[in-house]
C-alpha cells in the first residue's frame, strides 16, 4: 500500500519563551480542541490537526484491537490516542495508542497518573 502525503497539512510548532510546564500544556490542549498538542524535546509545542473519518476509524481499530488483547492477558494497561507521556528526552508526545505494564502503572503516584506519566510504554502504535 503506498500512500500520498502530498496533501496532508503540516503541523504548527510554537517556540514559547519558556517551556510549558505539565499543568500550563494540558490548559492549553484544552483551550485548543480538537488539536493534538505535543511538547518536542526543544519544549517547542506543536499542534496537530485532528484526523478524518478513515485516520479516525483506522486509530479506533488498532486502539480496540489493543485493548481486547489486554482483556485476554489483564497485565496492563491500555491508552487512546489522546494519553500524553513525559519521556526522558523532556518531551510530552501521544502516541496514537499504548500498553503500559500494570506494575509500572501502579507505581506512579496519584499526580503522575493524573497528569503526563513520566515513563514511556512497553509498547506504542
Amino acid at each position: 500500500m503506498s500512500l500520498n502525503l502530498t496533501s496532508l497539512v503540516p503541523s504548527i510548532s510554537l517556540r514559547p519563551a519558556a517551556s510549558l510546564t505539565d499543568e500550563e500544556l494540558m490548559r492549553f490542549s484544552e483551550d485548543n480542541k480538537p488539536y493534538k498538542i505535543e511538547r518536542n524535546k526543544h519544549g517547542e509545542i506543536i499542534t496537530i490537526t485532528p484526523v478524518g473519518e478513515i485516520g479516525s476509524t483506522h486509530e479506533a481499530y488498532v486502539a480496540s484491537t489493543l485493548f481486547q488483547w489486554n482483556e485476554t492477558i489483564q497485565t496492563g494497561i491500555v491508552f487512546g490516542s489522546n494519553a500524553g507521556f513525559n519521556l526522558a528526552d523532556g518531551s510530552c508526545l501521544s502516541p496514537e495508542a499504548a500498553w503500559l505494564a500494570l506494575g509500572r502503572c501502579n507505581a506512579l503516584n496519584p499526580k503522575q497518573q493524573a497528569g503526563y506519566p513520566p515513563l514511556c510504554p512497553e509498547f506504542i502504535i
